[in-house]
């Protein structure tokens, strides 16, 4: 059993964020670029956008080292041509007294953020064009702030666990009581604000190593409790970043966007579709052959071989397919955040009333779209690849657990409070 007496009860869970409460942010964005649709290319640097875009950011984030790029006006072949945002925080990991951090309880980065440099790229096409809205891209700009949000927050926690490493090494001695060793740990976890620290382990440790093994997955698993579960971290960032344009009044929008970028990038060409597509025309060819073997069997020996290398890259499945959520799960966790919200109980009419709507237009999205699976890829995963299917099955279990976490009986109720 863990002892957690020592730890004052922090709540850092994404569902008790307090930042979202006045969406001036979004709504800024969102006017700002809704004034530059429809003009013309060279318009967004005459009438200086970036400088308006960064100004409206650094306000409302509290950031002092930012900078928007959309490309060059006078070389319209290197314009910017995906939103992302890049950071300098590869330089500043080996800092010990970081001196800026970031609140999901305020939203606003504290400290001396001159040191953190940013640079959100944004392509002109999608300011001035009519496939995204103002609302979309405004929402596309605060997930990729929320990006930032989820990255210093995480150094800042990951520097403090350093750092309290560093005292205990410095304090553990051969030989000393276990009372003594208890205290060094606890303390160490105060001062790293670490929930999931096993002191009891701890005590009987002597191994520089092992002992900052335990911190380091101590401080992620507290990330992974906060999503609800230990195997589903490695969609985390992008579920931050989400959740952060949620809590600013994007919600809607952002689930919008998500539809559209699926529909319009639609999922690359993986193995998955490759063992899918490869694998039945091999079975169509290989019935095929039985009747006609001269004509069809060069060809089904062609696509068996093209299935068996499907199989065997879906052995070895690269970390990216596992960064990003299907737009249906992306949308299904939105909703499930803007419902929470109905359980503040100082709720206007008006306001409920809102958030019952933008629920409206969730569900009407969810409708739309189908979870992207398929039996015979799944079956092969499962099969073949034990990490993928731990992965698989750790995700079913989250979403079952959003789902019992976040039911319809909060938005009943909060209707009910306001009739």
């Amino acid at each position: 059993m863990k002892d957690h007496s020592y730890v004052e009860k922090k709540e850092l869970s994404m569902e008790m964020l307090e930042f979202q409460k006045n969406p001036i942010f979004f709504k800024e964005l969102k006017n700002l670029i809704e004034d530059f649709k429809g003009k013309k290319r060279e318009d967004l640097f005459e009438l200086k956008f970036t400088d308006k875009l960064n100004s409206i950011i650094k306000h409302h984030t509290q950031l002092k080292a930012f900078d928007t790029l959309i490309g060059i006006k006078s070389k319209p072949e290197e314009d910017i041509v995906s939103l992302c945002i890049l950071n300098n925080l590869n330089s500043l990991v080996e800092i010990k007294n970081l001196t800026f951090g970031f609140s999901y309880k305020t939203g606003y980065f504290t400290g001396d953020t001159k040191k953190l440099y940013n640079r959100l790229l944004v392509p002109p096409e999608w300011i001035i064009g009519d496939y995204f809205t103002s609302g979309e891209l405004a929402a596309g700009i605060l997930h990729e702030i929320g990006h930032l949000a989820f990255r210093v927050n995480f150094l800042a926690r990951q520097i403090k666990t350093n750092i309290a490493l560093l005292e205990v090494v410095k304090e553990l001695r051969s030989g000393q009581p276990p009372s003594e060793r208890v205290s060094i740990f606890r303390r160490a976890a105060n001062e790293a604000e670490l929930k999931n620290l096993n002191i009891a382990e701890l005590a009987g440790i002597d191994d520089p190593e092992v002992i900052t093994v335990i911190f380091t997955n101590s401080l992620l698993n507290d990330y992974r409790s906060e999503l609800g579960s230990g195997e589903y971290d490695r969609t985390m960032e992008e579920y931050y970043a989400d959740m952060y344009a949620v809590r600013c009044g994007a919600g809607t929008d952002l689930a919008s966007i998500a539809v559209k970028m699926e529909t319009r990038y639609g999922p690359s060409f993986t193995t998955n579709e490759l063992v899918r597509i490869a694998g039945g025309l091999s079975i169509a060819a290989s019935v095929a052959a039985a009747v006609v073997a001269p004509v069809v069997m060069p060809i089904s020996i062609l696509l068996s071989a093209t299935w068996i290398l499907g199989i065997t890259a879906t052995f070895f499945p690269s970390n990216s397919d596992y960064i990003y959520d299907d737009a249906l799960t992306r949308i299904t966790r939105i909703r499930q955040q803007l419902s929470s919200a109905l359980q503040n109980k100082r709720l206007s009419k008006f306001e409920v009333e809102q958030l019952t709507a933008m629920l409206a237009e969730l569900d009407s999205n969810i409708k739309s779209l189908k979870k992207d699976t398929n039996v015979f890829d799944d079956f092969l995963l499962k099969l073949f690849n034990k990490t993928a299917k731990r992965r698989l099955k750790a995700q079913e279990i989250q979403n079952e657990y959003e789902a019992l976490a976040y039911n319809k009986l909060f938005e009943k109720s909060a209707v009910l409070r306001v009739i």
